[in-house]
């Protein structure tokens, strides 16, 4: 699972520089970048609550106990909410005029 962790870690970050390019570069929504970067930063998010929970990280206990605390009161789904709306906000302050008008 830490593996898996790793890797998964690499795939987020690719998703956001495809998100990136789609937004500055590209300046064009691209449905595929989206989908994968919501899709990716989810997956991501509960591998992530999974390994600390069981303990697949190799973290040092003392972090490992205020994870696992903030895992007992959802602060990881709140933060990746947050996260997905601060996305969809970038989305439309950029493309507001485009996607509404």
């Amino acid at each position: 699972m830490f593996a898996a962790q790793v890797v998964y870690t690499i795939g987020l970050g690719l998703a956001y520089w495809l998100f990136y390019q789609s937004m500055f570069h590209i300046g064009a929504l691209c449905p595929w970048c989206l989908l994968v970067t919501v899709s990716t930063t989810l997956v991501f998010a509960t591998l992530t609550h999974v390994n600390i929970r069981d303990n697949n990280l190799f973290l040092p206990e003392r972090l490992r106990t205020a994870l696992v605390r903030g895992l007992r009161t959802n602060l990881d789904l709140v933060i990746v909410v947050i996260w997905l709306l601060i996305l969809a906000l970038a989305v439309v302050v950029k493309y507001g005029d485009l996607l509404f008008g």
